[in-house]
């Protein structure tokens, strides 16, 4: 019971809407954010699903939180004394699961990401298996070849400028959930 009341004011206290199908944040994504959000998204998860579909949502979960970790690491990285928002979302559909994330990216980050993200988005099967190995052996990141490597997802990403000349990243992620996402 204290820890589903201490879940609560985490959840007041930060602004984090649990609404029926949908969790959802705007605002400055820090790792102490990520981990206040991400306790409430395995709850979400299990409430929505019932414990009755575990590797389902161990895939969501892990999905979510890559996508989170992403955020909030580059925000920690680069971002932390500007205090600029990013916003995070978990919205559970008939028929999928769709995760969306969007933050800042300073100026001379954007070619390198792009970059990145567009050779994983033309990559076959074998393709992202070699490319994951030589991650995991190098200590690199595995997170968005994961995100990419998921059976009954899709994957999409963008990169726009807003009115007020932010760059932004957004990352959406829809997995399917009436097949197996394994």
């Amino acid at each position: 019971m204290q820890h589903s009341l201490k879940i609560a004011s985490l959840k007041n206290s930060l602004q984090l809407p649990l609404k029926n199908n949908e969790l959802e944040y705007y605002g400055v994504v820090n790792y102490q954010l990520a981990d206040s959000l991400l306790i409430l998204t395995e709850k979400f998860l299990d409430k929505k699903f019932r414990n009755n579909e575990r590797g389902l949502v161990k895939i969501i979960f892990s999905s979510f939180v890559e996508m989170v970790q992403n955020v909030a690491d580059y925000t920690e990285k680069k971002l932390v004394a500007d205090g600029l928002p990013s916003y995070l979302s978990l919205r559970i559909e008939a028929n999928e699961v769709v995760l969306k994330t969007s933050n800042i990216l300073i100026s001379p980050d954007i070619d390198a990401i792009e970059n990145r993200l567009s050779r994983l988005a033309i990559m076959g099967a074998n393709d992202l298996m070699e490319n994951y190995k030589k991650e995991l052996f190098a200590g690199g990141s595995l997170g968005l070849i994961m995100l990419h490597k998921l059976k009954n997802s899709e994957f999409t990403w963008a990169t726009e400028n807003d009115p007020n000349n932010k760059n932004w990243l957004s990352l959406k992620l829809k997995i399917n959930y009436g097949k197996s996402a394994h």
